[in-house]
């Protein structure tokens, strides 16, 4: 900055002063110097540049310095050790996490392994119960078949009894007609006798055939309700199931009251079961038990719902 000083002005009137002037009102005083800027020497420009060129001629010179010393022998080999320090240490991570993976499928390997030999056992005991259950219901079944034919077989006998009580009794009767009656009573116990007879050796047809053949010529006997009975059964040892129900239902539907309807009914839930048709069966079972309580075909019906987990 420089200093330069105005002129002296020549007097003027007072009332003819501009404002602002020297000696006019705003208090300045004449002759007071004025500063203003001084516009830059050549010298001070010349300083500056040759400042400017030193300051960029250093960064230069620090910027060689610091690439030459990155691409130095020495601080390469440092870097690649410190990368293969990394690598070492991303290894030794990767191994810690194959082990762990090994371990994981080791232990899902022997799960399975158990698993499996659990499925093994299961199927073991079960395959065993079934047998056990399957031979149980052979001997229910073949156990009930023995006591009908022990039954059928007592009744058979009263009958032949009260047949010779009835030839003792009408010994006075004319000899004509006491022939023609036993006759009668012969024939009816005869046939009926050989339809059960083929029936114990197996010959399910002619015991069928045989049955109803007695049906037919002795409807109302005491021992229709029988025959209709072991029809129902020569169908059932067949595993004519279907025809099995149909027969021992007439036997429920025609002879209510006899002594074959608790086991007509009883074979009719075991032929349920065998047709796959479950919940009908388990219903005729739990009936038996309600309508023949005390009896043993009550007790079948009661241990084959327990094999059913009824």
């Amino acid at each position: 900055m420089s200093c330069t000083r105005h002129s002296v002005l020549p007097t003027l009137p007072k009332d003819e002063r501009p404002l602002g002037e020297p000696g006019d009102r705003s208090g300045r005083t004449e002759g007071r110097p004025v500063c203003r800027n001084a516009p830059p020497t050549a010298h001070s420009r010349l300083d500056r540049t040759e400042r400017f060129g030193d300051m960029r001629r250093n960064m230069c010179r620090c910027a060689v310095v610091v690439f030459a010393a990155l691409l130095a022998p020495g601080c390469i080999t440092q870097q690649a050790q410190q990368i293969n320090l990394d690598i070492a240490a991303l290894q030794d991570s990767l191994r810690i996490v194959y082990a762990r993976q090994d371990a994981l499928y080791e232990h899902i390997v022997q799960m399975d392994e158990r698993l499996d030999a659990q499925d093994t056992r299961f199927d073991e005991i079960h395959a065993e119960h079934a047998a056990d259950v399957a031979d149980l219901e052979s001997r229910i079944v073949s156990t009930q078949t023995n006591v009908d034919q022990t039954q059928d077989r007592m009744v058979s006998l009263s009958q032949r009894m009260d047949s010779l009580d009835r030839r003792v009794s009408g010994a006075r009767a004319p000899a004509r007609a006491d022939s023609a009656g036993l006759v009668a009573l012969e024939d009816m116990g005869a046939a009926y006798d050989r339809a059960y007879l083929d029936f114990s050796k197996g010959k399910y047809q002619l015991a069928i055939q045989g049955f109803t053949d007695y049906l037919k010529n002795y409807p109302g006997t005491e021992r229709a309700d029988n025959a209709q009975y072991w029809i129902g059964e020569c169908y059932y040892v067949q595993r004519d199931h279907d025809s099995a129900i149909e027969a021992f239902q007439r036997v429920l539907d025609q002879y209510p009251d006899g002594n074959k309807a608790p086991g007509a009914m009883l074979k009719i839930g075991y032929a349920l079961l065998s047709l796959d048709r479950e919940r009908e069966a388990i219903r005729q079972l739990k009936t038996v038990m309600e309508r023949y309580p005390q009896t043993s075909e009550a007790e079948h019906a009661r241990a084959k719902l327990l094999s059913l987990n009824q």
